[in-house]
């Protein structure tokens, strides 16, 4: 293994150390704009985390030749381990490396110049304890609001959820359930707590389970200010096919077993899908594969569990070199 030291080094203007985790397979072009756009922080993060999920594009050499403001380390995984594994193991190093804070988001993001400053000021109105997760505002190309990436809003009515919501309605936040990786902000102290994102999710719904896990520990909140444009829709859940709808329907199969959500968010999880899977039946001009499909996925949400798994195991079992 070579590359840089991957050191947690102070910023000299503020005391939390943040390490911006990037998770990249294939799209050269988007990487150098969101790698572009970190390093053009008003507030930069002390260190770049690049997970390279064993592209096949000119993206190795394009990361051998980086040459930014701020400090990168490039992890290039021997195999590609998903989103949820890329995320899993930049999270991993940085809580290894004793970082504080970790802003996480896939390679098609671009962080707006003070995204980071704003989310660090909205952290800084919480004098005891600071949220869990705190949540960019995701945005399209055009400026609209994004569809697909959007935090969930705090809508319990016990007592600690009440608290959670006046308390960031009275900084100018929103309180939220749980949130996506574009542009989510993670407590490393309370991740240490619980597992990491589970790596065996590969694609979909680890962002949902695992944001929803840390908000149950110490909150989360939506900062409107921090705004990140994510640069295309992809293919989003609910509307796969193939193998990408083998992972939407497990793992919402998982998640609504998960534990992470209310009894009453997994049940409405479990009755969207059903929902979506009699619309795309209906749909589908290859009902017969389209079923296999289906089945196979129902029997594995159903008989089959995801690994939890702390950030040294996470570590121990991943294969990657790390590079210059």
């Amino acid at each position: 293994m070579k590359g840089q030291a991957l050191t947690a080094t102070p910023h000299e203007n503020a005391t939390p150390r943040v390490a911006s985790v990037v998770v990249t397979y294939n799209r050269e072009s988007e990487l150098r704009r969101c790698l572009q756009a970190l390093d053009s922080q008003t507030r930069a993060s002390d260190h770049i985390i690049v997970i390279d999920n064993n592209s096949t594009d000119g993206t190795r050499a394009f990361l051998s030749t980086l040459d930014l403001r701020t400090p990168v380390t490039v992890v290039r995984s021997a195999e590609n381990v998903g989103g949820a594994g890329g995320f899993s193991l930049g999270i991993a190093l940085a809580i290894e490396e004793q970082f504080d804070l970790a802003w996480i988001m896939d390679d098609d993001v671009l962080p707006e110049p003070d995204a980071l400053s704003e989310l660090l000021r909205a952290r800084d109105l919480y004098t005891s304890s600071p949220p869990a997760v705190l949540a960019s505002l995701v945005i399209d190309t055009d400026g609209n609001l994004g569809q697909r990436n959007r935090s969930v809003p705090e809508s319990s009515t016990d007592p600690a959820g009440y608290r959670r919501t006046v308390e960031a309605a009275g900084h100018g936040l929103a309180a939220i359930k749980y949130t996506t990786f574009v542009g989510a902000m993670i407590d490393l102290e309370l991740a240490r707590e619980t597992s990491l994102p589970v790596v065996d999710y590969f694609i979909w719904h680890d962002d949902t389970e695992y944001t929803a896990r840390l908000c149950s520990l110490g909150g989360g909140v939506l900062v409107p200010t921090s705004r990140v444009v994510h640069l295309a829709e992809h293919l989003a859940p609910g509307k796969a096919v193939g193998p990408r709808l083998f992972y939407d329907v497990r793992n919402k199969l998982w998640l609504s077993r998960s534990g992470s959500l209310s009894r009453l968010e997994s049940l409405t999880w479990l009755y969207q899908l059903g929902v979506q899977v009699g619309r795309q039946f209906k749909e589908s001009e290859d009902k017969r594969s389209y079923t296999r499909t289906i089945a196979r996925a129902v029997r594995d949400g159903v008989a089959s569990k995801p690994r939890y798994m702390s950030h040294a195991r996470v570590i121990e079992s991943a294969t990657f070199e790390q590079l210059d």
